[in-house]
């Protein structure tokens, strides 16, 4: 799995969270509370797990 890089806005510390049943997984600041979610289209989550990571990766230059 891709490390999660720091928060964007802060530098704090991500954290992964997901809820199956409920149908989505995030990736959220410890600190500042800046956060990204992705619903789930299937009750796997790979697919959707790698897109949320590198959508959280991502940089502006």
């Amino acid at each position: 799995m891709t490390k999660l890089q720091r928060c964007p806005f802060c530098g704090g510390e991500p954290e992964r969270s997901d809820c199956i049943g409920c149908g989505y997984i995030q990736i959220r600041c410890t600190d500042c509370g800046a956060n990204i979610t992705q619903t789930l289209a299937t009750q796997t989550l790979t697919i959707e797990e790698a897109t949320l990571i590198e959508k959280w990766n991502r940089r502006t230059d």
